[in-house]
């Protein structure tokens, strides 16, 4: 074996045969012998792309079985080649570039090496790119209108590598916004924001939305959405309240213009406009409301507000107040003067000009009697001589409250 000869060169050989005495015969020959040269070029290189961080090589393997293995080159677009890896086989055809950078384009070459360790022309130069960032989240919308919530929803991305969701919140379309939920099943294509303690009324809020993939890499900002949450109802207006009603306090309002109003609160104080309770509850179809068993001459302060379907509850009204009607004042001028057999009683009018009726009663010790009644201010009482008794009168108006009983008036027939 004659070795360390150059590749791809011919060689002429003879050969002869020498005796014990040193004398040589006729040499055969020549013999004319060729080395192999460098190993072929290898073929059908080619890069997957779209894998991520990964870019997976193949080509076809040697068939000659001087090849020992192959170098694999690397370049990025702006760099020089670099040796990635050596493979031992010939039968060696598939290699994956692992732990690279996200949506970034390599180019890549490769060489055969043969037992002697010379190299094949390079192959052809082959490229290809990572997968970038996830695809960008589609269809983000968002539903105003609801009560302390806002519900979200978006189109599911339909990239396997995607592993979830993580949405977004501020205030202002400008931000800052703030991570508030990781929605990690990928087929998940809606969510609530409910917020912490529930979203604040009648308030915009903005929204963005990221997709995921397993190796965490998200994708860019989703277009920034905003809702409006549902406003609590106005506060009732044209609040008015009866006055000097009898024992009673009629209470009237505009219907709130919002169609979901579920209910109205009553509240009333009896002491100032203050110290409110809520008295009643009454239907959202209803703009009146009757406060019943009241004190007489009593004043009265209202606010009344509307509740909807939500139980979103509305701002209070103005404040009304009213007084209920007082009850007659007890009679005076009460005199009683003798006339044969009867004794005329009379007083002086009322100063309440819907006085119905006066009644009279002879007042006992532990009882009083019924003498009489009249609408005038006098009445005769039929008497015998000796008789001796007291008399009370009370004044009942037209809505039948009765006066405090006059002052007591002796009468003793002689």
């Amino acid at each position: 074996t004659n070795r360390n000869l150059l590749d791809a060169e011919t060689y002429y050989y003879k050969v002869a045969a020498v005796g014990k005495n040193g004398f040589y015969g006729n040499p055969a020959g020549p013999f004319k012998i060729m080395t192999a040269g460098p190993p072929g070029v290898v073929q059908n290189l080619s890069a997957k792309s779209g894998i991520i961080r990964k870019i997976s090589l193949a080509w076809k393997s040697a068939r000659d079985s001087n090849i020992k293995g192959y170098t694999i080159y690397r370049k990025t677009s702006r760099g020089k080649w670099e040796k990635l890896t050596e493979l031992e086989g010939s039968n060696q055809a598939a290699y994956v570039d692992e732990e690279l950078r996200d949506g970034a384009t390599y180019q890549y070459r490769i060489v055969s090496i043969n037992v002697v360790n010379v190299e094949s022309p390079p192959s052809q130069i082959v490229s290809a790119t990572t997968k970038g960032r996830p695809e960008l989240v589609a269809g983000f919308s968002a539903v105003s209108k609801q009560p302390r919530r806002i519900p979200l929803i978006w189109n599911a991305v339909m990239e396997p590598e995607v592993k979830e969701y993580i949405i977004y919140r501020a205030a202002k379309e400008t931000g800052p916004f703030k991570e508030i939920r990781t929605i990690e099943d990928k087929n998940t294509i809606k969510y609530t924001d409910e917020g912490d303690d529930g979203l604040k009324d009648n308030t915009r809020y903005y929204y963005k939305i990221h997709s995921v993939n397993v190796v965490d890499v998200h994708s860019l900002d989703s277009p920034v959405i905003s809702a409006i949450t549902k406003p609590i109802p106005v506060a009732v207006s044209g609040l008015q309240a009866g006055q000097l009603e009898p024992r009673k306090v009629t209470l009237q309002w505009r219907l709130n213009p919002e169609p979901d109003i579920k209910t109205y609160e009553i509240f009333r104080s009896e002491k100032s406009p203050s110290d409110f309770n809520k008295i009643e509850e009454i239907s959202g179809a209803t703009p009146q409301y009757i406060d019943k068993e009241l004190e007489d001459g009593t004043a009265y302060f209202y606010k009344i507000r509307a509740v909807d379907k939500d139980d979103l509850i509305g701002k209070f009204s103005q404040i009304v107040s009213s007084k209920t009607k007082p009850v007659p004042r007890k009679p005076k001028g009460i005199k009683a003067a003798v006339q044969g057999t009867q004794i005329l009683l009379t007083w002086q009018p009322n100063p309440e000009p819907d006085i119905k009726k006066y009644v009279v009663f002879k007042a006992g010790f532990w009882s009083k009697d019924k003498i009489g009644e009249t609408s005038e201010t006098k009445l005769p009482i039929n008497v015998h001589k000796g008789d001796s008794f007291r008399i009370k009168i009370i004044a009942i108006d037209s809505t039948n409250l009765e006066s405090e009983a006059s002052e007591e008036v002796n009468v003793d027939v002689k």
